[in-house]
């Protein structure tokens, strides 16, 4: 006759402790996490995952295909099938509907036995880089148009006062090229009469220390 396995108390209470940790953990994680199996259905989520999809508990089962989001035209479902094909993980940037940027990230997701068991995939909320970046970028250009200026000579050096960049205009009144002044091998020292080194190296350590130097006048020897 048929017995029925006997089952070891302390493996269910353990069985039972990790699944409990586990919700636990899904729970409090500030990441939009989602785990799909090889099928692409939905396994498990994060509750951050329903900011951007529109998602429930009783999804659990459903392709991800079925579920809407927030991400504009986003693949994810091509994305999956690629890292489940290649095991090679994919990252992208993507920008939701509230102009939110993300970086999503889809790995394989492997089991405890090492075995490919679906994808696991993150968003993580990078609007505040994307921010400074875009932020960064205009000051850039901001200051790219303001040393494209014919009549006004800009020199660019850093804060040890060697030579890093400087407009056509500096270049045509100073004699040097733009490939001399950008190769860091001439320094403010090399431009500057005698006379006015210590004032140009008392406005040097007033920028080092305050961020702010000048306004002051000075020469500058031709090359």
């Amino acid at each position: 006759p048929a017995t029925t396995p006997r089952v070891d108390p302390k493996t269910v209470a353990e069985l039972g402790q990790l699944s409990s940790d586990l919700q636990n953990l899904l729970t409090a994680t500030e990441i939009a996490t989602l785990f799909l199996d090889r099928d692409l259905r939905i396994l498990r989520f994060t509750p951050k995952l329903a900011e951007l999809f529109n998602v429930r508990v009783n999804d659990r089962g459903r392709p991800i295909s079925d579920l809407t989001h927030r991400l504009g035209s986003t693949d994810l479902r091509t994305d999956a099938e690629a890292v489940l094909a290649s095991l090679i993980p994919i990252e992208r940037e993507v920008k939701d509907e509230a102009g939110h940027w993300f970086l999503t990230r889809l790995l394989p997701y492997r089991s405890t036995e090492d075995r490919i068991v679906g994808v696991v995939i993150t968003f993580v909320d990078i609007t505040a880089r994307k921010n400074a970046e875009e932020t960064l970028r205009i000051s850039e250009e901001r200051l790219r148009r303001m040393v494209s200026v014919d009549v006004v000579g800009v020199l660019i050096f850093d804060d040890d006062g060697t030579l890093i960049d400087s407009n056509e205009a500096f270049q045509q009144r100073s004699g040097y090229s733009r490939q001399e002044i950008t190769s860091k091998t001439l320094s403010w020292r090399t431009l500057t009469p005698p006379e006015y080194v210590a004032a140009s190296e008392l406005q040097l350590a007033s920028a080092k220390e305050t961020g702010r130097l000048g306004p002051y006048e000075k020469e500058y020897i031709r090359k």
